[in-house]
């Protein structure tokens, strides 16, 4: 089984709009509302994969009990840790081909409150072999959690791939995660004045697989001391949000199969161009994907 680690989910509302007006009213037809966040849009993939997969992290109030009602409707399994403040929501306007966000900072967390979640987190290991850990933390998280929660995981053999950004990635890469997927701006804050390709290999001699996301031109993946090249079809997106978490997605359920590395890679990337097709968030077809793969090149260099 898949364990995803979500510590900041948020109920994601978008809407669709002709045009963005400042100081005016904006009226939309439809509020499309999902159980947002960046490990909830990987466990949606994984579920579409047809792998076994459990979500956890950090619920509160009506908003966590309405985000715990989406995952049921969608009969995906998780056991969250209920704290006491409410969990966020974040709003997104598509507009003129843009994208303008609103993002909520989310609920403070007690340090009992973070300190009940980890031994949570340690009754889940159990049936676990692999955890995916994605995405920003809520204030009163240390920065230091993914580090934890990876110590956890090594010293029960298992693996863990870590999704996210800032200090929260640069405690999480000391901690040597199995995998991480930093972009280009995250590649930049972990090592500030040094090029990509010095970045990654410096990455890459402590963490085994690193995977460098590049959106539309693919990704590059450092695995084992060899680099490998991802080309992905040209394609137009709908809506390219969560195609990160969509590639994480692919990643973990090729891992979880024992699949090689190439068609892990393959399918990683073929999942990430494929949310880019849907308009949900976190949402693939699984009709294009036999399809989809045959379109991606991964290449030695």
């Amino acid at each position: 089984m898949i364990l995803t680690v979500t510590l900041n989910p948020a109920i994601d509302v978008r809407y669709d709009l002709d045009g963005f007006k400042l100081a005016r009213s904006n009226r939309v037809e439809t509020a499309h509302k999902t159980a947002g966040g960046k490990g909830l849009n990987v466990t949606r993939v994984i579920t579409q994969l047809q792998e076994p997969v459990l979500a956890t992290g950090l619920l509160g109030g009506k908003t966590g009990e309405w985000i715990e009602s989406e995952l049921d409707a969608s009969n995906i399994c998780h056991d969250f840790y209920h704290i006491k403040s409410d969990t966020r929501s974040c709003l997104a306007f598509l507009h003129d081909g843009l994208q303008t966000e609103v993002l909520e900072a989310g609920p403070v967390v007690s340090e009992e409150e973070w300190h009940g979640f980890l031994e949570h987190f340690v009754t889940l290991l159990g049936d676990a072999s692999l955890v995916v850990a994605s995405g920003s933390l809520p204030k009163g998280v240390p920065t230091s959690a993914y580090r934890q929660l990876n110590e956890l995981v090594k010293r029960s053999g298992k693996r863990l791939i870590l999704d996210t950004s800032g200090e929260a990635l640069r405690e999480g890469v000391a901690s040597k995660p199995f995998l991480v997927k930093p972009n280009e701006d995250e590649l930049a804050a972990l090592e500030p004045h040094t090029p990509v390709d010095e970045a990654l290999r410096t990455l890459a001699d402590q963490i085994p697989w690193v995977l460098h996301s590049k959106g539309k031109d693919g990704a590059e993946a450092h695995i084992m001391r060899t680099r490998y090249a991802l080309a992905v079809p040209e394609v137009e997106a709908i809506n390219p949000v969560g195609s990160g978490d969509a590639m994480v997605a692919g990643l973990a359920v090729g891992l979880q199969r024992g699949l090689s590395i190439e068609e892990t890679l393959k399918l990683g990337s073929a999942t990430g161009t494929l949310n880019a097709l849907e308009p949900g968030t976190g949402m693939i077809s699984m009709a294009a994907l036999p399809e989809m793969l045959q379109k991606i090149d991964v290449m030695v260099r």
